[in-house]
């Protein structure tokens, strides 16, 4: 490590969380030496990374020891966990099978906290030599909404893990978090989670989105290449733990439809759906889920009224730049050549 440089460790490099924040420090921070953590150093975005000066390290989030390998030496870490993916594992799938789990968000939800028990003990083995810990969160809508909202499994899982992380004795006053607001990539990444769909007729193209949230309703979204790395910054600078909701614009699925129209010259439309309809066409829930969490950033915002969770307003009261960039020019730069 170069002289006077801190380390960094950055869970899931290869990812969008985690090549966003290793972006931004390679080109705006070079006060951090920084360390990727991936299952496949192999793989072209791994390669990618190394090229540009990343130390990358095999992990994997359910092998602790591998963790305590890569985590050694670590002055800051940045960890998140991938709750699609933990749908798609052995583990979850095989807990609805036999029963132990009521459904497949909720066996994901099982496998996520025990990825992120690993993270935090992992964590701890470093010792007084970590300084942060940052968790990229979300905040659990039962207990923000009073029980008024209803059970959101990857919400309610992430914010039960940033609990759990803060109770362990040698991450005391260590942990801060992150809750990024809608990712704005995810309506080219994950079409079906916005009902896109694409109706030609007489050699003429439309196209809609299909969602469980009223058309006008506007919700919180994020240019996480552009932005993710600054929040990720105040936080590690920061003198003691904070919470923050990372938020770049809010737009209505109306205006999104608008900007795509406009830019491509194409007709694009919105339909609501109830939850049931979105759903119906899914028999493990989690498109259910995801039906909850969309409906709660329509309605409630991604942190909600949480009084602990800071915004961007207040934390430039407190002497940290971040970026918010428009959310607009992320979505008309996108490559939508695979939609339309």
């Amino acid at each position: 490590m170069a002289q006077n440089k801190k380390l960094l460790v950055v869970v899931g490099a290869t990812g969008t969380q985690g090549s966003a924040i290793i972006s931004y420090f390679l080109d705006h921070d070079i006060s951090y030496e920084i360390r990727g953590l991936t299952r496949n150093i192999s793989s072209t975005k791994s390669l990618e990374l190394s090229s540009r000066g990343v130390e990358m390290v095999q992990a994997d989030l359910q092998d602790v020891q591998s963790l305590k390998v890569a985590f050694k030496g670590a002055n800051a870490i940045f960890a998140y966990t991938d709750f699609a993916g933990c749908t798609q594992t052995k583990e979850a799938k095989d807990a609805v099978a036999l029963g132990k789990a009521r459904s497949l968000p909720e066996a994901a939800g099982e496998v996520e906290f025990m990825q992120s028990r690993n993270i935090a003990d992992a964590a701890i083995g470093i010792g007084p030599r970590l300084e942060r810990l940052v968790w990229s969160t979300c905040v659990d809508p039962v207990r923000v909404s009073a029980g008024k909202f209803p059970i959101v499994h990857e919400m309610q899982y992430k914010d039960k893990i940033l609990h759990y992380m803060r109770s362990q004795p040698g991450l005391e006053g260590k942990v801060s978090s992150i809750a990024f607001s809608v990712f704005a990539d995810s309506l080219v990444r994950f079409p079906q989670v916005y009902g896109w769909v694409k109706t030609e007729s007489h050699a003429r193209a439309t196209y809609k989105f299909k969602v469980p949230v009223a058309s006008e309703a506007r919700m919180e979204w994020i240019d996480m290449q552009s932005d993710a790395g600054s929040w990720t910054k105040a936080l590690l600078t920061a003198p003691t733990e904070m919470d923050v909701a990372a938020i770049g614009e809010s737009l209505s699925f109306n205006e999104i439809a608008a900007i795509i129209s406009k830019k491509f010259g194409v007709e694009v439309t919105v339909e609501t759906l109830s939850e049931e309809d979105y759903a119906k066409t899914d028999d493990t829930a989690v498109l259910r889920d995801i039906a909850l969490l969309l409906r709660w950033v329509a309605e409630y915002g991604i942190t909600g009224d949480d009084p602990m969770v800071l915004k961007h307003d207040q934390l430039e009261k407190r002497g940290f730049d971040v970026k918010r960039s428009s959310v607009k020019s992320c979505i008309e730069d996108m490559d939508w050549s695979s939609l339309l």
